[in-house]
């Protein structure tokens, strides 16, 4: 049963057997902001779900925020141990997200002594 959760004028957040869709309803835009970093600062819409859903179908508008949104959606996922994932993005969305988001790191090789022992 789908479960309305919480919102805003600005976004929605929905429940489903597990998982939480939140469906952003305004542009993710620099100038809408401090809506989506009052979402951002609060990660009880994450507690006791399996994955959450970022459902870009009304997405109309975004900007170079929209990258560090999305990055910290992915960032607070992880560290929550949930399951991140996107439904109806598209193509150019997609494409915004490749070339601008924040690469993860490769893990750093241990470093080997330079100095041979006997």
């Amino acid at each position: 049963m789908k479960k309305k959760l919480a919102g805003s004028d600005f976004y929605q957040i929905e429940r489903n057997n597990g998982v939480c869709t939140l469906i952003p309803k305004e542009p993710v835009t620099m100038s809408n902001s401090t809506a989506y970093e009052n979402l951002l600062d609060s990660a009880e819409f994450l507690r006791g779900v399996k994955a959450l859903d970022l459902d870009c179908g009304h997405l109309a508008d975004y900007d170079s925020y929209f990258v560090l949104f999305f990055d910290s959606l992915k960032r607070m996922c992880r560290s929550h141990n949930v399951e991140f994932k996107t439904s109806n993005m598209t193509e150019d969305m997609q494409r915004f997200i490749d070339e601008l988001a924040p690469k993860d790191e490769p893990k750093a090789k241990p470093k080997k002594n330079p100095f041979l022992y006997d």
